[in-house]
């Protein structure tokens, strides 16, 4: 998650043209990295232009893309982790809104009418954000076995409570199950996920990540190497 902030950000001026953003250069790198697969990439970038209304801006699409089937398209839509109706409540946890349309502006009789100038949201700005999580969730859905085996979670229940534990390589993910995590301070919040990461790293685990009962990115940790390891959680 980290390099994909990183990247977002320093390709930023690249990739957004006010309220437009190219997707072709994210495409070109995301493909070259090892254990990154097309079918992996697909689905959020479909779901994000099926997007584009509800964010605010104009999604242009890689080429590689745009040759897709009319079939082949279908099946990447279908496997698309979160639904439209789950996009306002991804937003919302993070603070941000979605743009809204600027208002017809009120008659006067006593003011004559003047040109006001609208400060838009940085809807890019929202865009971004948004890209940056489908794709992380997005590609780990992709990863996921349909059946994978269970992963032991007891070494974990003295700092968190979590279920429906699952590993890919070295990605892990749970179901926080401790009703009051989200009631607990950030500062509580993040020792408690670093606490489960610190154990999860003994047995080989560098990338973890934590949802809700309601399937939202809770948490997400990610180890660096020569670095601190990466720890956040949602507000």
């Amino acid at each position: 998650m980290g390099t994909l902030e990183y990247f977002l950000d320093s390709s930023y001026n690249d990739m957004v043209r006010g309220d437009s953003i190219d997707l072709g250069k994210l495409w070109d790198v995301l493909v070259k990295e090892p254990g990154i697969e097309p079918r992996m990439i697909l689905p959020p970038i479909l779901a994000y232009k099926a997007w584009e209304e509800r964010l605010g801006v104009t999604v242009f699409l890689p080429g590689v893309v745009k040759t897709l089937s009319a079939e082949e398209r279908k099946q990447h839509e279908s496997r698309i982790p979160i639904k439209p109706s789950e996009l306002d409540q991804m937003l919302a946890e993070r603070k941000l809104a979605p743009p809204k349309a600027p208002q017809p502006a009120k008659k006067s009789s006593q003011i004559p009418k003047q040109r006001v100038h609208v400060n838009v949201v940085p809807v890019a700005i929202i865009a971004v954000v948004a890209l940056a999580l489908v794709i992380f969730v997005g590609s780990w859905w992709a990863l996921t076995p349909r059946s994978p085996a269970r992963l032991d979670l007891s070494p974990f229940s003295q700092e968190l409570a979590l279920r429906d534990g699952k590993r890919v390589g070295n990605s892990m993910s749970a179901v926080i199950t401790d009703a009051g995590f989200a009631q607990l301070s950030v500062e509580e919040r993040t020792r408690r996920v670093n606490a489960v990461f610190a154990l999860a790293r003994r047995q080989g685990v560098r990338s973890l990540l934590l949802f809700d009962e309601k399937g939202s990115v809770k948490a997400t940790a990610q180890a660096a190497d020569g670095q601190p390891d990466q720890v956040a959680v949602a507000p």
